[in-house]
């Protein structure tokens, strides 16, 4: 069982600070401890109640990590509520090690399809925009600005995975990456509402950066000015705009569609 340190420890990651400080971070349930074991990135150690180990997934997820020799400790379910942030904790939690990509590794790594997320701060919308972004096979994403940040356990849960398979850098600086020429080779489309340029009528070729930016923050417009089309959605109905992540998925879906065309 955990003492009453460790789960004291545990506990605190729940804190941005303290996620910070030891480069660790939440995973949750079921099925995000299953993407998380098939994937690169390292688990420090498996937390799992009784009835989760016998649990048909959840016994299969803990013997796997416990051949790896991942520390696999079983606790009682009050303590495993305090670990957790979500409301009904499924009975297994893994505390996962920070995985830091660099820019250069995305901006040099051949990759034709990266995504932009400029001051978005809803951590639902940016874990269902890591899902499509993956689904679609982007080869990177950028959080800019002031972008809420990647490991945040909203946004892991909204991911449903995903965060553990696309390389993701955060706090970048776009405009300054911009200005060194760190995307030289790319071709920029920046989702705007108001932009002139119909989604659908644009020709994506060579390697492509889609910049989505917050519903309710504005885009700069030295920005603006750096793009090759500033794109948007004609509307058939009411409403003023599209949530973010929807409009992410619509614009993929078109950019990939032409990618896949070309080969």
């Amino acid at each position: 069982m955990l003492s009453n340190s460790e789960v004291k420890r545990l506990t605190s990651f729940k804190q941005k600070k303290y996620r910070d400080q030891e480069k660790r971070f939440l995973v949750e349930g079921v099925r995000l401890c299953e993407e998380l074991t098939h994937s690169t990135f390292e688990v420090e150690r498996l937390i799992y109640s009784a009835e989760a180990y016998s649990a048909q997934r959840s016994h299969a997820v803990i013997k796997k990590n416990s051949d790896k020799g991942i520390v696999c400790t079983q606790a009682e379910p009050k303590q495993i509520a305090k670990i957790s942030d979500t409301v009904s904790p499924q009975g297994i939690v893994a505390i996962a090690v920070q995985k830091k990509e660099s820019l250069q590794s995305i901006s040099r790594g051949g990759g034709k399809l990266i995504v932009a997320l400029l001051d978005l701060r809803d951590p639902g919308n940016i874990g269902a925009i890591l899902r499509t972004a993956s689904w679609f096979g982007v080869d990177g994403l950028l959080l800019c600005g002031n972008s809420i940040e990647l490991y945040n356990p909203k946004v892991v849960r909204a991911s449903m995975g995903a965060i553990f398979h696309l390389p993701v850098v955060e706090n970048v600086a776009l405009s300054a990456a911009l200005n060194d020429n760190l995307f030289a080779e790319y071709n920029l489309f920046l989702a705007d509402t108001h932009g002139s340029a119909n989604y659908h009528e644009v020709s994506y070729t060579g390697k492509q950066m889609l910049i989505l930016g917050g519903e309710t923050a504005s885009v700069p417009d030295h920005l603006k000015r750096s793009v090759q089309g500033r794109i948007h959605i004609p509307a058939r109905g009411a409403g003023d705009s599209l949530n973010v992540s929807v409009a992410a998925g619509i614009i993929l879906a078109q950019m990939v569609k032409e990618q896949n065309e070309r080969t």
